[in-house]
């Protein structure tokens, strides 16, 4: 179960920190961040944490941020949301038919 977060700033390292350092072992949690848009966050103790936004101007598009467990940013990934995934199955379907 996900906990509730409003107003996350992924900028502010300190809010970052403090979510990895008050993890007991995993959490995660659901909500906005500062600009509104939706975000997932996925919390490890010791290891840090993967914040997942949705941008209201790529809806379509998970923007995947990885921290350390010093909450400092390794690296960005994007992943298809469930929506993209089903318009692309929509096109291959209707490739092969």
């Amino acid at each position: 179960m996900s906990k509730s977060i409003k107003n996350f700033n992924p900028g502010d390292r300190n809010q970052v920190r403090k979510i990895i350092e008050e993890c007991d072992s995993w959490d995660g949690y659901h909500g906005t961040n500062v600009d509104g848009d939706e975000v997932w966050l996925f919390v490890q103790k010791d290891q840090g944490l993967v914040i997942k936004t949705k941008h209201a101007a790529k809806p379509k598009w998970w923007e995947c941020v990885s921290y350390d467990a010093d909450g400092d940013p390794e690296g960005v990934t994007y992943e298809p949301t469930a929506e993209l995934e089903e318009t692309m199955e929509d096109i291959k379907r209707r490739r092969v038919s």
